[in-house]
This record gives C-alpha cells, sequence and structure tokens, in this order.
C-alpha cells in the first residue's frame, strides 16, 4: 500500500476462514477482525517511511500475514 505523507488511510479488512489481528506497531493500531465480518482501520501517515503490519496474535491455520505502508514524503 503506498500513500502520501498527509493522506488519510482508510484499510478495510474481511476476515474469511477464522478471526484475524491487525497490528500496525508505527502506529499503536490494534484490531480484531472476527470470521465473516469487515472492519475498517484508519489512520493518518504522518511520517514519511516504510511500515509493516501483520496479523500478530490470531492468524487461523498457522497462517503468517503481513504487508507494508509506503509513505511517501
Amino acid at each position: 500500500i503506498t500513500v502520501n505523507k498527509g493522506d488519510a488511510v482508510q484499510i478495510r479488512l474481511t476476515a474469511q476462514g477464522g478471526d484475524y489481528d491487525f497490528a500496525m506497531p508505527y502506529n499503536g493500531l490494534y484490531g480484531i477482525v472476527k470470521e465473516g465480518t469487515t472492519q475498517q482501520i484508519t489512520f493518518g501517515a504522518t511520517l514519511a517511511g516504510t511500515f509493516v503490519f501483520m496479523c500478530r496474535d490470531f492468524c487461523p491455520q498457522g497462517k503468517t500475514i503481513k504487508g507494508s505502508v509506503v509513505v511517501l514524503p
């Protein structure tokens, strides 16, 4: 996901096949998405850089899910 510094970022997550969580340490975001539901994560891109997000605690079937948000200056 690539955004510009100062953008309001909205990510919609839908959990399929189990419950998941979403953790983004750079800005302290953490949320749980229950199976069959959609949750919107919203945050301001205040710093330029590359920031990792992941499924940290509730990753069904041992899956590893991660990605990154690239914030351009």
